[in-house]
């Protein structure tokens, strides 16, 4: 089963902790190529939203809602909120982000 790593995280303890990472590539790279965690993006302003085209997981830090969606459903509201309309009701008002994985090899049809 693959893990999960926060490659940068490893990378900085190496550096400081290892001579041999640093003189050996190897181990730099199979930590590059590493899946690493996905990590929340705040949004601040209109410059920190996804991609277009993007699926994503979206979070409302105001009531601790998460649904997953797509960055085409993403406005701007009159208040100035970022928003995600919903099936019923008003919707969320989205503060984070991050991008889905990619679904399994030969999984998609």
């Amino acid at each position: 089963m693959s893990r999960l790593i926060d490659a940068d995280a490893l990378k900085r303890k190496f550096d400081t902790d290892s001579t041999h990472f640093k003189t050996n590539p190897c181990i730099r790279a199979t930590i590059d190529e590493a899946t690493t965690v996905p990590q929340w993006i705040k949004i601040n302003s209109l410059e920190d939203l996804p991609p277009k085209a993007t699926d994503i997981l979206a979070f409302d830090a105001n009531d601790g809602y998460m649904r997953e969606g797509h960055s085409s459903w993403l406005y701007k509201s009159p208040c100035g909120e970022i928003r995600m309309p919903a099936r019923h009701g008003k919707g969320m008002c989205v503060t984070h982000w991050q991008p889905l994985p990619e679904p399994p090899d030969g999984e998609t049809q």
